[in-house]
């Protein structure tokens, strides 16, 4: 359905325009400082919004693959962790391959110029 309504993240992306052209010239190196960091914390939050939750779903359903217990995604994080530590997955290519995608679309949401294309055509590709 096309919303009538801007989305949060087209919303984030005016306000950071409008504090950009219209108030950041105008301030203090300390407040200009200041400023700039709110600028970049909306920069990052509206890549969030804008971020892939199918690709996001894929690779929570890669990590319940790897790790079967655990209630929540955090959860099954803190075990991959420490079976990590304890050696269940040395040399495991399986879990590479995770962490790479895993890092791919963080670097995505953050720094997209970061992600090679390799990177990028097997984030697409996942099934």
């Amino acid at each position: 359905m096309i919303r009538d309504h801007p989305q949060g993240a087209d919303l984030l992306a005016e306000a950071r325009h409008t504090l950009s052209e219209g108030v950041l010239p105008g301030l203090t190196a300390e407040a200009r400082y200041k400023l700039l960091m709110a600028l970049r914390a909306m920069d990052l939050a509206e890549r969030e919004l804008r971020s892939d939750s199918e690709l996001q779903n894929k690779l929570k359903q890669r990590l319940s693959q790897l790790v079967a217990s655990g209630n929540t995604v955090q959860d099954r994080f803190s075990v991959l962790s420490k079976s990590i530590r304890d050696g269940a997955f040395d040399a495991s290519e399986e879990l590479h391959e995770f962490l790479l995608l895993v890092t791919a679309l963080k670097l995505k949401e953050s720094d997209i110029s970061k992600v090679s294309e390799q990177l990028m055509d097997k984030l697409k590709q996942l099934p």
